[in-house]
């Protein structure tokens, strides 16, 4: 937490992909992951790139997304509650990034990018449309028959609700999509 928000940006910049980490945050975010890096401080690999020796980070075990806790997951402050399993749990670096003014510009620019881009509510409809018109005859015929027909065409109707929701949600918190 030590220097000005310039020397730390400067400074964190020469040892880790902040492009990475970004994306990482905003994916997590959009997505209500409440068990990844920044809500959680976990499921994520951290490597070293050969092309430049900094540090980045890829996302694994998004196991907790998309409407697991509803479409609550604060983009400013990810490990609050629900979390019972990270209850008093803070991460000091999200949390320095967010209190620098031109990192947390570059957080909410991330996320509305992929916001208002690929995770927009129309494109992310037709997905889950075509998701589930490709997994039809899998999942409706499934010999373990773990759900019905109706149980599974609820559960494809309440991811779109979920992301319909959690649009409107971004949409007030980093603007309007053009």
């Amino acid at each position: 937490k030590s220097g000005s928000d310039a020397t730390w940006v400067q400074d964190a910049t020469k040892l880790l992909d902040f492009d990475s980490i970004l994306a990482q945050y905003a994916v997590e975010a959009i997505n209500s992951d409440i068990d990844g890096l920044a809500a959680a401080g976990q499921n994520f690999t951290a490597y070293v790139s050969e092309k430049d020796a900094r540090l980045a980070f890829i996302p694994t075990g998004a196991d907790l997304v998309m409407g697991t806790n509803n479409a609550w997951y604060d983009l400013w402050k990810p490990w609050g509650a629900p979390n019972g399993w990270c209850a008093g749990r803070l991460d000091a670096f999200y949390a320095r990034m967010v209190a620098t003014p031109a990192m947390k510009a570059k957080i909410q620019s991330t996320v509305k990018g992929l916001h208002c881009g690929s995770f927009a509510t129309a494109k992310m409809h037709a997905v889950i449309d075509g998701y589930q018109k490709l997994l039809a005859q899998d999942l409706y015929f499934d010999p373990k028959a773990k759900a019905t027909k109706s149980e599974i065409d609820k559960a494809f109707v309440a991811l779109k609700d979920y992301v319909q929701k959690r649009n409107v949600y971004l949409g007030g918190i980093v603007g309007a999509c053009p």
